[in-house]
């Protein structure tokens, strides 16, 4: 049994929870016995009682309730969850995002996230539930650090119940490899706390897994790990036209695109304005050198890509789990590079618009809907291989698709925190919904069977 209620502060004696009998079930605990209460993380027991006059949809806990559970509010809609020996009941989903948090004059930002976590914390308030925002900072009793949107309308910082469910959002590859992010992770996992996204993906992880399914492989360009300069240049003699990537970047930085010229090597970097040529090899390999000294990369073979009014452009489709598990397309966008600029990335400058309708008007009613259906179901595809072979709890995924001339799709990158840096012109986004409606699933599974 789940369903929506109110829970509401009581002046009550000792720990007791009361609600109106038609809530109880034939399996659950009777009247006047002891009930396990959960909130995240945290239990207490209670008497259970039960009360005509309450509201269908009320159940009021007591004082002494509510602080063993660690609720910092006392007047809020959650969904109740009996499990199956009817012994127990869960409130929740207690939900935690975990991002970087700058504080300016003692208020919090998250930056990039504000909207996106506004919009998550409404959604989670019109169904029920309980969303605070952490960046891991130390367990101690089962009580973490965060904030949550209050009552009054701001952020406050309070401590917490681990969660029910954790979806990262920390932003930083070096943020994720430190000690204490690690510690974190650990101590969720050894209590069975779903982690999602819980790590950046790698390029060269996603291209070996992805590349094994004839299906997929095809639509991936060749691409290679960089192992010497040696190799570098005789890839680049092969294709006249490579791509340099590293493969912990994200959001087009660091991007190198290497071409020959008749008898010249012309180098694009999206760190800088404009193309450099090179009549030497070794003038080339002087500035190549500090380049991929820094981080792994890999070389792809590039991809003569449709461009719009000399802009690149490719497609980020976003897909997320339903409430079966199921994969499914959620939003998608085609985003525009500047003009004359090798990538399309929003963080370097690009613009975006709808994908479904700039495909039918850009390339007529049919054949725009039947590039629709293709990236749909590779997208969807791509998803299933790589929640199900890679060692990691993944609930949402971008995906970067490209046409190139002859309208053929290919794969350009699988992002594992798709970007949330845009907000809708009114209303919830559909990836808050999607992800929130997930996060219920997951809660609801492991409440029912008092995992």
């Amino acid at each position: 049994m789940n369903t929506s209620v109110n829970i509401i502060e009581a002046k009550l004696q000792d720990y007791i929870i009361r609600l109106h009998p038609s809530l109880l079930e034939t399996e659950i605990t009777a009247e006047g016995d002891q009930i396990k209460l959960s909130f995240g993380q945290k239990d207490t027991l209670a008497k259970l009682e039960t009360s005509s006059i309450l509201q269908l949809n009320e159940i009021h806990l007591s004082t002494a309730c509510f602080s063993e559970l660690g609720m910092p509010i006392h007047h809020q809609p959650y969904q109740i969850c009996i499990n199956e020996s009817g012994d127990g009941l869960r409130l929740g989903p207690l939900i935690t995002v975990l991002t970087g948090i700058v504080i300016k004059n003692k208020i919090p930002d998250f930056l990039t996230l504000e909207h996106f976590l506004l919009e998550l914390h409404e959604y989670v308030l019109q169904n029920g539930g309980f969303l605070y925002v952490s960046n891991f900072s130390a367990i101690k009793d089962n009580f973490v650090e965060g904030y949550y949107y209050s009552n009054r309308h701001k952020w406050e910082k309070d401590f917490f119940p681990l969660p029910d469910v954790i979806y990262n959002r920390i932003h930083s590859r070096k943020k994720e490899r430190k000690t204490a992010f690690q510690r974190f992770v650990t101590e969720c996992q050894s209590q069975g706390i779903p982690l999602f996204n819980e790590k950046f993906l790698s390029k060269w992880e996603v291209y070996e897994t992805l590349s094994k399914h004839e299906s997929i492989s095809s639509f991936i360009p060749e691409t290679f790990l960089y192992k010497d300069l040696n190799q570098l240049l005789q890839l680049l003699v092969a294709y006249q036209d490579i791509f340099i990537k590293p493969i912990h970047g994200s959001q087009g930085r660091d991007i190198i695109r290497l071409k020959m010229e008749n008898d010249y090597y012309v180098f694009y970097h999206t760190a800088k304005s404009s193309e450099i040529t090179f009549e030497n090899r070794q003038d080339l390999i002087q500035t190549l050198k500090p380049v991929l000294a820094s981080s792994q990369s890999i070389i792809q073979k590039t991809i003569p890509l449709e461009r719009v009014h000399y802009k690149v452009l490719d497609f980020r489709i976003l897909v997320i789990p339903n409430h079966k598990k199921v994969w499914q397309v959620i939003s998608s966008v085609v985003r525009f590079s500047k003009p004359n600029s090798f990538v399309s990335n929003l963080a370097q400058g690009g613009e975006m618009e709808k994908a479904q309708s700039f495909l039918r008007e850009h390339y007529g009613e049919k054949a725009g809907k039947q590039l629709w259906n293709t990236m749909k179901n590779f997208s969807i595809q791509i998803a299933e291989i790589l929640s199900k072979e890679m060692n990691v709890h993944i609930g949402e995924l971008g995906i970067d698709i490209a046409v190139d001339e002859d309208k053929q799709i290919w794969l350009i990158e699988v992002n594992s925190k798709p970007s949330k840096n845009f907000t809708q012109d009114s209303g919830i986004r559909p990836s808050v919904k999607a992800l929130y409606h997930y996060f219920e699933c997951v809660w609801l599974e492991r409440s029912i069977s008092n995992d």
